[in-house]
């Protein structure tokens, strides 16, 4: 086996510039040993025989350290596995220093791609060096230049070590929660640059729960320490932007600061979306502004991007305008049977505060909502109709209470039909007109019939 990997090795090395790891092969003064000694590692390498692998690869790192980039590629694995095999500690520990090492010569030796390189050491340098204070400062420029370099391709891991850093640094003295938030932005903006699929989603859970145990994020700390630097902010800062809005959601403190409003007026322009137009606009309604509250909406409508949004939208704009039309363009988008009914019972509503009472009972009946919403809403609108069911009989003046309680019963609330009944006809109205259990037209815009009780 030695011999045919030997015999391959002479075969292919004048083809080895044109290999995948095109840098010039550099086998040193003893180019056969050299040669023998990388075919005898390469071979133990690639059969997973590290231990074997090991000492080629430290006679070639030794006597030939500009050999080829192949061979620190190839050797952090072996040093790897011999870590994560080793029981000595003082041995474990060497072998995970030498992985370190062979990635930093990498970059010196062959000028590789440093963000890259170094997306990669940071995968082992925390799980290696955590249990070692000294480490923490280090590895906090360390994780700093990675996400720097490698922006929205660093490591998910890379950021949850990151976040771990933050914290245990705070814990000794070495940083302010402040120190700790604004690390949290730039780990926050990598998530945010990528797709929130479950490897992400899981990293952002991960960081959020790191830092809620890390930093007293209160509303004492909301709005004593960040409301103000907002405030006093010349311009957008969109990381403490972000940073204020996250924690006043998460510590529920309310959106009165006037601080909440500068800074998602910072986000929107920086990053115009759905939802903090939604935010915006809910701001200037309860600031009774209501041409910014309708741009906003109107923004947050047009930044829709499905048809929960803009189902959405349209609801918020009509309870902004009183406009009938975002109601019937919300209709659109609504998905849900649910969804349906309430918006046509909404817009049934709209009808009968025009006075188109009939139109409103028509569309209630053919709404989809349950019997108990329709058939109360359609009693209501019979016993509020006195006026237009006036008659010179003052028993048929009284028949619109009769056909509301039969509407409550329908709908089965007792406690509406009770109310209906105290605007019956009198027995002695009755008997003075002689209809006594007479079914009679009730006439007005209710029409159909109805039967006195007596």
């Amino acid at each position: 086996m030695k011999n045919l990997s030997l015999l391959i090795c002479w075969l292919i090395a004048p083809l080895m510039s044109f290999s995948l790891y095109a840098q010039e092969w550099k086998w040193g003064d003893d180019e056969k040993t050299a040669k023998e000694k990388y075919a005898l590692f390469t071979d133990n390498e690639g059969g997973d025989a590290f231990a074997a692998a090991k000492e080629p690869l430290e006679w070639l790192l030794t006597n030939t350290p500009d050999l080829n980039l192949s061979l620190y590629i190839k050797g952090i694995r072996v040093y790897e596995n011999l870590a994560n095999a080793e029981q000595n500690e003082e041995l474990k520990a060497s072998y995970q220093d030498k992985v370190l090492e062979l990635h930093d010569k990498r970059i010196s030796l062959f000028n590789d791609d440093r963000a890259n390189v170094l997306n990669r050491k940071g995968y082992y340098y925390f799980k290696y060096k955590y249990q070692d204070p000294a480490e923490y400062p280090k590895m906090y420029d360390f994780y700093q230049e990675v996400i720097k370099l490698n922006g929205a391709q660093t490591y998910t891991q890379n950021l949850t070590y990151f976040i771990h850093i933050l914290c245990q640094l705070k814990d000794m003295e070495q940083l302010t929660e402040e120190d700790v938030l604004s690390g949290y932005d730039k780990i926050i903006a990598v998530i945010d640059a990528n797709e929130n699929n479950s490897t992400w989603q899981q990293a952002r859970d991960y960081v959020d729960r790191t830092l809620t145990n890390c930093v007293t994020l209160d509303c004492n700390f909301v709005n004593n320490v960040l409301a103000p630097k907002i405030m006093n902010a010349e311009k957008c800062d969109v990381g403490l932007a972000k940073r204020f809005v996250s924690a006043s959601f998460n510590a529920e403190c309310g959106t009165d600061n006037p601080a909440f409003l500068k800074a998602n007026l910072c986000l929107f322009e920086a990053e115009p979306t759905h939802a903090t137009a939604v935010i915006l606009g809910l701001l200037y309604g309860k600031k009774n502004d209501d041409a910014n509250q309708k741009k906003f909406l109107l923004k947050a409508l047009e930044l829709a991007s499905n048809d929960e949004q803009k189902l959405d939208a349209n609801i918020k704009l009509y309870g902004a305008t009183k406009n009938e039309s975002y109601l019937s363009e919300a209709q659109k988008y609504a998905n849900d049977p649910k969804q349906k009914a309430q918006l046509n019972m909404q817009l049934a509503i709209v009808k009968s505060q025009q006075g188109l009472k009939s139109q409103a009972r028509e569309l209630a009946l053919n709404s989809g909502a349950n019997a108990y919403d329709v058939y109360t809403f359609i009693g209501n609108l019979y016993l509020n109709s006195s006026d237009e069911c006036r008659s010179d009989s003052p028993v048929k003046s009284k028949l619109y209470a009769i056909a509301a309680y039969n509407a409550y019963k329908q709908a089965g609330n007792n406690d509406r039909a009770a109310m209906a009944q105290k605007y019956f006809p009198t027995k002695e109205e009755v008997f003075v007109e002689g209809l006594q259990n007479q079914t009679l037209p009730v006439g007005c815009w209710i029409g159909g019939t109805v039967t006195l009780p007596y």
